[in-house]
């Protein structure tokens, strides 16, 4: 039986292959697994399908190789987690492996208005909203391609966007994707209530577990409301 780390793991690994697969390539050479897409930033990502069985040299080569910008993801399952040295790289970002129980139905305020994408429009404003919201891109492509077995949703208030959300579930495990508020509404409880409304939808989709991947300013929100810490992630590439 996996544990919530691992469940965690393989609802975003899969989320990355399901995506590569239909915009861009999938492929797993022993224990490296490699998604890229032809448009965008991301995922693009390298990982180990095995913690404990890291091929340095062999990350080392690929990034170093490859012309789209790759990042290896490496899933640190514990303080005592040493199995690898990874001074030969560049941190970009760490992220929190969290999860939460779903056992409640959450109460919200109801003033944000959720829109699922459907159209080529929708797609548009999605995409803007989580660049500004998060930094990097998503195109359009991923979107189009994977709409129908991936909820995204474009969130407003009073008219006005507010940001984005993802979920992808597999089996009865809710992957918490992409949930971000652009700049010009942070500080307002969004993030919150936006959370309440995904919980509820992964339960009403049989969800029995949600999990996520946070940044350091989103990780005390998300502990706030039950979620527990489970693992890093952390973010690699060459450096410069």
């Amino acid at each position: 039986m996996m544990n919530t780390t691992q469940i965690n793991i393989k609802n975003l690994t899969s989320l990355w292959k399901e995506v590569a697969l239909v915009t861009g390539d999938y492929t797993v050479s022993e224990n490296t697994a490699i998604a890229t897409i032809n448009k965008g930033e991301w995922p693009n990502r390298i990982w180990s399908q095995k913690s404990n069985e890291v091929d340095i040299e062999k990350i080392k080569q690929l990034l170093e190789n490859n012309k789209i910008g790759l990042t290896y993801a490496y899933f640190k399952e514990g303080e005592n987690d040493k199995h690898s040295d990874f001074s030969m790289f560049r941190l970009k970002s760490i992220q929190y492996g969290m999860s939460l129980r779903l056992d409640k139905n959450w109460d919200t305020l109801f003033r944000l208005s959720f829109q699922e994408i459907e159209d080529k429009e929708g797609i548009t404003i999605w995409t803007s909203n989580f660049e500004k919201a998060f930094g990097y891109s998503i195109s359009d492509e991923v979107l189009q391609k994977t709409k129908d077995t991936i909820s995204f949703f474009t969130i407003t208030f009073e008219g006005e966007r507010v940001g984005t959300v993802a979920l992808y579930v597999t089996e009865t495990v809710a992957g918490i994707h992409c949930l971000g508020v652009i700049p010009a509404m942070r500080g307002k409880g969004f993030a919150r209530e936006i959370m309440q409304f995904v919980l509820n939808l992964a339960q009403k989709e049989g969800a029995t577990i949600a999990v996520l991947q946070a940044s350091e300013r989103a990780k005390e929100l998300y502990l706030s409301m039950g979620f527990q810490q489970d693992f890093l992630v952390e973010n690699y590439s060459v450096k410069i």
